[in-house]
């Protein structure tokens, strides 16, 4: 998952293990809050390359994003959340 792949930092590139997986965000994304359902998928370039890029892709339109783990930049990314968030989202705490 996402968090482990950060836990591995950029030196062993631990965004390599990241899944490719589906994703519900019920209220939709910022900007687009009719579209509920996208895919993760690892971005495939032409010339069949490596890279540290991922697509969010919405499974109701043509909708995509761009996506890179932080940590294939050399970023520890962790950001205080609210106990009050989490259960928002039914998120657990890795760290717990």
């Amino acid at each position: 998952d996402l968090l482990e792949a950060a836990e591995t930092g950029p030196e062993s590139q631990g965004y390599q293990s990241v899944k490719e997986q589906s994703f519900i965000f019920a209220d939709g994304l910022l900007g687009f809050p009719d579209f509920k359902n996208y895919q993760l998928e690892r971005f495939r370039p032409v010339n069949g390359a490596e890279t540290p890029f991922f697509v969010l892709r919405c499974l109701e339109d043509e909708v995509s994003f761009p996506v890179i783990h932080p940590a294939s930049l050399g970023i520890d990314y962790r950001l205080p959340i609210s106990r009050e968030l989490m259960n928002s989202l039914n998120a657990a705490c890795v760290d717990s």
